[in-house]
């Protein structure tokens, strides 16, 4: 008798990870989750890989999910002028380059920032920011 073990669509291993089809792709090439490759070249996931990566990132979390709501600053100025040493040292970056510096993709980022991986703050703008010293937390999960 020849057992199967269930494989998963990218999309679908995507939905389960709560991160984008392209961070997975990533991944898949950092060799950090790999896939299985279908004759046609499509990429499947062994929903035992899943299962265990799950379980890496729920011993791995880093900001606690304690509040879901996101930061209003009104502007640098403020934020310096009424801040600590600490907080005006506090270095805010972009999506673009946070997710830059995880390697995985902008759509992953914002989800983890749903789910209270990772907290951004806002702009008066409605842009997202993220602490450097959050993503070099991340990257050292990682």
């Amino acid at each position: 008798m020849l057992i199967t073990e269930k494989l998963l669509s990218l999309e679908e291993a995507a939905n389960r990870l709560n991160v984008c089809k392209l961070t997975l792709r990533t991944w898949d090439n950092e060799k950090k989750l790999p896939a299985v490759k279908t004759k046609g070249g499509h990429r499947r996931y062994r929903e035992s890989d899943i299962l265990k990566f799950q379980g890496h990132e729920k011993k791995s979390k880093i900001v606690k999910k304690s509040s879901k709501k996101v930061e209003k600053l009104t502007n640098c100025a403020d934020r310096y002028s009424i801040g600590s040493m600490e907080a005006q040292m506090e270095q805010l970056i972009g999506i673009k380059k946070a997710a830059a510096l995880l390697n995985v993709c902008t759509a992953t980022l914002r989800a983890w920032d749903k789910e209270g991986k990772v907290k951004a703050v806002k702009t008066q703008g409605g842009h997202r920011r993220y602490r450097l010293s959050d993503i070099q937390k991340l990257q050292e999960v990682a």
